[in-house]
């Protein structure tokens, strides 16, 4: 029962997504050599924003792995 009570708690306290996050650059735009794809080593392509990321596996067909974690979840195993 403590493991569940622990585990709820970490699920309510570190959001993997913060609506601050995604608010606050909303209006930035990225920088051109950010990107293309081609510009990165081969082996898995780091995406800065989620329109250039979703171009980018329409256009190759390949799905997409959202990493995303918040500093506050240090004690949750996988995430940072």
């Amino acid at each position: 029962m403590p493991t569940l009570l622990i585990l709820s708690l970490l699920l309510f306290l570190c959001p993997l997504v913060r609506v601050d996050a995604l608010t606050t650059g909303a209006h930035v735009t990225p920088e051109p050599y950010r990107e293309i794809a081609s510009e990165y080593p081969a082996g898995v392509a780091w995406w800065g924003t989620w329109d250039g990321a979703l171009s980018e596996a329409k256009r190759t067909g390949k799905p997409i792995l959202l990493l995303s974690a918040a500093p506050q979840c240090h004690g949750v195993p996988g995430i940072w």
